[in-house]
């Protein structure tokens, strides 16, 4: 194991070797196998597809790694890039969605359409110098507002376009570390280098998020909806997600979810600190994530204050989400 790999496998709370071989990573494997061995109405004339990670997660990790480090690697990124998709319009260069497979009902054919679908979606990784674009509306408490925000993947710049339509630098980084995502290891500018080290398998995976939670399962959901709404996320790790989240303790299926914009979805939720509904919102047809529902579900007390039922704590819609080249450009 050469230095790179060797930084990146510290990352992990756990070595690859134990992924699947302790008690704890028996118990998801085997939830999950009785997940996704449910019959289900698949669409004629296809297979399911288990998820792999793509060869070239782990070299743009790398390349990723070492332009982090101050080591000019433009020839290593040059060549992969070329492993690109020619972009679907002006701007979008990545995270393309593969064909629906059909409407997800619940969440066996969540976890196999979105897996199925993924597997027909162009490879593609970003580098330290594309762009991330999120268009946000969202209610936290009783304030609503919208954000539309581009960041460069490696944070080194981040920018928002304001009310009047101008786009404006809202921030730079030197290279230090710009701060920490919620649940998951190092640094926000270095999250898509970890996630290369991942492993593909859900119940591995599973094993992965919980310990880096201290094997608290609210904690490791809170952590996987952080990176959803945060990080444009390829289709095949999007498809493991929910995976892991189908496998999670106490988290349920939601056929009537409905998103900040009055869009429906459906929904994995989970029941938060005995009041609180945290729910995953997803487009049943392409997958994809839609944003978040927090809501009371009792009238109780809670830091000297009376929290109604049906109280909404945060609702989110993402609008627009992927990765560009440079700040101002949208799909």
């Amino acid at each position: 194991m050469n230095e790179l790999d060797s930084r990146l496998a510290e990352l992990n709370p756990v070595r690859t070797a134990d992924l699947l071989d302790d008690d704890a990573s028996a118990d998801a494997a085997r939830l999950l196998q009785h997940i996704l061995s449910q019959p289900i109405a698949a669409p004629p004339g296809r297979r399911s597809l288990r998820p792999r990670r793509p060869n070239a997660w782990i070299a743009v990790a790398a390349a990723i790694a070492v332009a982090a480090a101050g080591i000019g690697v433009s020839g290593s990124l040059a060549h992969h890039r070329s492993t690109r998709t020619a972009p679907s319009g002006p701007s979008v260069i990545g995270f393309q969605p593969g064909t629906s497979q059909g409407v997800a009902t619940n969440a066996v054919k969540l976890v196999d359409y979105a897996t199925r679908a993924a597997a027909l979606a162009p490879v593609f990784v970003p580098g330290p110098r594309d762009w991330m674009y999120r268009d946000l509306l969202q209610k936290i408490g009783p304030r609503r507002n919208r954000e539309v925000t581009w960041w460069e993947v490696s944070w080194r710049h981040t920018f928002a376009r304001w009310p009047d339509g101008k786009v404006t630098p809202t921030g730079s980084s030197t290279g230090r570390c710009p701060g920490q995502l919620g649940g998951w290891p190092g640094c926000i500018n270095n999250v898509y280098r970890y996630l290369a080290t991942l492993p593909a398998d859900p119940a591995a995976l599973r094993h992965v998020i919980l310990a880096n939670n201290h094997s608290d399962s609210a904690a490791a959901f809170r952590a996987i909806y952080g990176l959803l709404g945060d990080y444009p996320l390829p289709a095949r790790f999007q498809a493991e997600l929910y995976a892991v989240l189908a496998g999670l303790p106490r988290v349920r299926f939601d056929r009537f979810a409905t998103d900040f914009a009055g869009r429906h979805g459906i929904g994995l939720y989970q029941i938060q600190a005995h009041f609180w509904k945290t729910e995953i919102i997803i487009n049943p047809r392409t997958y994809a994530y839609m944003g978040v529902l927090v809501i009371s579900t009792k009238t109780h007390t809670e830091y000297g204050r009376l929290v109604p039922k049906g109280r909404i704590e945060a609702w989110t819609a993402v609008l627009g989400s992927a990765i560009v080249k440079k700040a101002g450009q949208v799909p």
